[in-house]
C-alpha cells in the first residue's frame, strides 16, 4: 500500500502545530521553536525507526539504523546548544512518542520496509526545510548547527530515495 506523500506531511504538520503553535516569519524560525520542534519530531522518528528495526526487512534495518544513530546526534546536540543558550526544552515525554509512533505505524499503514522508506523521505523533507529556516538564525550556534547538519539530512535523503 502506497502513502501518499501529502497525507503524511500533513499528519506531521498537524501533530508539530498541535504540540507548539509558535508565530514564526515564513522564512526564519524563532530559536525556541526550532529546538522544541526538532526534538519532538526526532523522538517520533526514532521511535517509527526503532518498530522498523523489528518488523522489515534487512535493507530496510540499516536504513532505521541510521536514522536512528543520526537522530541521536542531532538531538544530543541540539541540547547541548539549549543548554549554552539557555533555550527551555520542552521535554517531549516518551511513552507519548512511542504511542505516537505506533499510531503513525497502524493508521499511516506502515507496514512494510517501502511504506517505512516512503514516510521517512516525506518525514526528512519536512525536516530539512526547518533546518534550512534555521539557517538564517540571529542566533550563531543554532545557524551554524543547522547548515552543518542540513548536509548529513540530504545524505540520508539520498539514501532513502535510492531505496525505493
Amino acid at each position: 500500500m502506497n502513502i501518499p506523500q501529502a497525507f503524511v506531511r500533513k499528519s506531521l504538520t498537524k501533530f508539530l502545530n498541535a504540540i507548539f503553535s509558535f508565530a514564526y516569519q515564513e522564512d526564519r524560525i524563532d530559536k525556541h521553536e526550532f529546538i522544541n520542534q526538532v526534538l519532538a519530531s526526532c523522538e517520533v522518528e526514532l521511535h517509527v525507526s526503532k518498530i522498523a528495526l523489528k518488523d522489515f526487512s534487512i535493507k530496510t534495518e540499516a536504513i532505521a539504523r541510521k536514522i536512528i544513530s543520526d537522530y541521536s546526534t542531532v538531538c544530543s546536540e541540539l541540547r547541548r546548544i539549549a543548554v549554552l543558550n539557555g533555550i527551555s526544552v520542552v521535554e517531549y515525554p516518551k511513552n507519548i512518542a512511542m504511542e505516537k509512533a505506533r499510531e503513525l505505524v497502524k493508521n499511516e499503514k506502515i507496514h512494510s520496509g517501502d511504506n517505512y522508506v516512503k514516510y521517512q523521505i516525506t518525514a526528512h523533507e519536512y525536516i530539512i526545510e526547518i533546518f534550512q529556516r534555521a539557517g538564517s538564525s540571529d542566533n550563531n550556534g543554532i545557524a551554524d548547527f543547522a547548515k552543518q547538519t542540513i548536509p548529513t539530512l540530504q545524505s540520508n535523503l539520498k539514501i532513502l530515495l535510492a531505496a525505493i
